[in-house]
């Protein structure tokens, strides 16, 4: 089912430690007796040095997102509750790298007996890059498309926010208004899973995204500008009114992507729960 187009388009350096010479006896000293001496030796050169040592796993924490391969990474979620009210917010950071995809997707949320999508939140390579949101009904579709091309290997924070009752859709880029209009379909409801980064539903041409994305928020409401641009690049405590998906992609490692929102919605990367080819990576690269 095809979308109607109705908007306008350091590295430290250290010193070594002076050689320590062993005086007095002439007999090097037994091997229970040098370990004590080097380890002195050593523990006060970590000290003067300033070396920070640390474990793997404190490692693995801190910032991080999830590099797509725009082949077929993606990230799943079966059902997502509580998005068939008034209207939804979709906001994340995007990073977009790698090969141009002409229809890549961010997130989608598509009937799994392949009856149409609700909705999808992309980027139009094969219109400059622009976002585009579009819904459908099953029998229907309509979609917008923005005005200002995503850069590309660069962070940039994107929106859509859709209004049920009057069809209502605007497009954000960098927190400003980039495109606004209405359209005469409601999107479907029902239990339908969500795609991150792809549609494997669509087989090989899923509509993968090739590059980063972090910071998944999904609303069950539609979000007014300000607190979109307020809220952009600050931490939720997770319980905020509304917020249904809380997706800080963080972890760092492993099959699962929590969610913050305490609604105890896990995303799952790739087909399967061990790894596989359709995983997208874990990456150091992030906007926070």
């Amino acid at each position: 089912m095809s979308f109607t187009l109705g908007g306008a388009p350091g590295q430290s350096q250290v010193e070594a430690p002076p050689r320590e010479w062993y005086k007095g006896a002439m007999q090097r000293p037994s091997r229970s007796a040098r370990f004590p001496a080097i380890t002195l030796i050593a523990l006060a050169w970590l000290a003067g040095t300033g070396c920070r040592c640390s474990d793997p796993a404190a490692e693995e924490a801190g910032p991080h997102s999830l590099a797509f391969d725009g082949i077929d990474d993606y990230v799943a979620l079966e059902h997502l509750p509580g998005i068939d009210g008034a209207g939804v917010t979709v906001e994340a950071w995007v990073r977009p790298d790698g090969p141009e995809v002409p229809r890549a997707n961010i997130l989608a949320r598509r009937d799994p007996k392949g009856r149409g999508d609700a909705f999808l939140f992309r980027v139009r390579e094969d219109m400059g890059g622009v976002l585009e949101f579009g819904v459908a009904n099953g029998h229907e579709a309509w979609g917008m498309a923005g005005k200002t091309p995503i850069p590309r290997q660069r962070w940039t924070h994107v929106a859509a926010v859709y209004e049920r009752e009057d069809g209502a859709i605007s497009l954000y880029v960098g927190g400003d208004l980039d495109a606004e209009g209405r359209t005469p379909v409601k999107a479907r409801t029902g239990e339908m899973p969500l795609w991150l980064g792809g549609d494997p539903l669509r087989g090989a041409s899923g509509r993968p995204f090739a590059g980063q994305i972090d910071d998944l928020r999904v609303w069950d409401h539609a979000r007014p500008a300000a607190q979109l641009k307020e809220t952009a690049r600050l931490p939720l405590r997770g319980d905020e009114p509304g917020l249904v998906l809380l997706w800080s992609m963080d972890e760092g490692d492993g099959q699962r992507v929590g969610d913050g929102a305490g609604e105890a919605q896990v995303g799952t990367l790739g087909s399967e729960r061990g790894e596989d080819s359709s995983d997208p990576t874990w990456s150091r690269e992030s906007p926070f």
